[in-house]
């Protein structure tokens, strides 16, 4: 059960990271590949925060 939290945490806070310290388009990217990451910090942040309060 405490793994399941802590798989759940663990990606919460990937997903805060990844949406916090992405780089931005103007830096070297193009943009499809910011709403990319984005999208996928999104899900982490939502997947994780299911597995922390419903597993």
């Amino acid at each position: 059960m405490i793994i399941y939290k802590l798989s759940g945490f663990f990606l919460f806070i990937i997903g805060i990271a990844i949406l916090r310290y992405f780089p931005d388009i103007a830096e070297y990217q193009h943009e499809r590949i910011t709403i990319t990451g984005i999208w996928m910090a999104i899900i982490f942040v939502i997947v994780g925060l299911v597995i922390m309060i419903f597993m």
